[in-house]
């Protein structure tokens, strides 16, 4: 897991996204991090069948395969269609899961 502020952010192409992750999916007040090259799981959105990222420009995003590492970070493409009808979500612990990346 890296924090936010250990990623140089203009280095993020528009239409990747940073995969995100949790130690611990069922604690209510453990944030989001950025999944690393110590991660095997990152969150998804069964619901949607997507993983969360965040883009630079428009925050957390659905994404989809491959994954990728770049720099030791884990990416993935932005789904600009899996946002329709998904606006202003709330991502709770219960809507999402950890998934392995592969």
């Amino acid at each position: 897991m890296r924090p936010f502020e250990r990623l140089d952010w203009n280095t993020v192409e528009d239409s990747n996204l940073v995969l995100m992750t949790v130690r611990d999916l069922g604690d209510p007040k453990e944030k989001m991090s950025i999944a690393d090259f110590r991660d095997v799981q990152a969150l998804f959105l069964p619901k949607v069948g997507k993983w969360v990222g965040m883009s630079p420009a428009r925050g957390l995003r659905f994404g989809s395969g491959p994954l990728r590492m770049v720099d030791g970070v884990w990416y993935c493409q932005e789904d600009r269609g899996a946002q329709k009808g998904h606006e202003d979500m709330e991502l709770s612990p219960e809507a999402l899961s950890l998934e392995m990346i592969r």
